[in-house]
């Protein structure tokens, strides 16, 4: 059925999580995102060296070298949100995480600041991929081009 009476709230919007451009995930440089072995989603090129919280909910988990977290939305949306190409080999330098494990947060609250120049210095990709691992490719509709933080990024239904 054609989807000409979905209320508006049957749909979960997840805001841009930083400033920079957005791209199709299969254009990405690293293959564990770019396949889809993690879910599906998008990129974004940042702007900036900061990353804020997509939406309201909570911090599932700080990987220990702060280039990667999951997030779950208070409606349950799982999110994986992964800073640079292999940054796990940074072992956490260049990273400064502001949040902790099953903490609580608020669409745009500091997650982690990154030194962006630095990355691009060292050669670092530095492409911040966001990934939703319960979703197909056609669940989520997702905004390309210039994006702000806070910007609506992805529009999905409810699960």
């Amino acid at each position: 059925m054609i989807n000409f009476f979905k209320s508006k709230n049957q749909a979960e919007i997840i805001t841009s999580p930083a400033y920079g451009s957005v791209y199709k995930l299969q254009e990405g440089k690293d293959p564990v995102f770019s396949e889809g072995l993690m879910g599906q989603g998008c990129f974004i090129v940042p702007a900036t060296g900061a990353l804020y919280a997509p939406c309201n909910g909570k911090i599932l988990s700080v990987f220990p070298t702060k280039h990667a977290y999951a997030l779950v939305s208070n409606s349950g949306v799982e999110i994986i949100i992964h800073i640079g190409v292999d940054t796990v080999n940074l072992n956490g330098e260049l990273f400064d995480c502001h949040v902790k494990k099953d903490q609580k947060i608020k669409k745009g609250d500091l997650l982690v600041t990154f030194d962006l120049a630095e990355m691009l210095h060292r050669n670092i990709v530095p492409d911040i991929f966001i990934v939703f691992p319960k979703y197909t490719e056609k669940e989520i509709d997702v905004t390309f081009g210039q994006i702000r933080a806070g910007d609506k990024l992805v529009e999905m239904a409810k699960q």
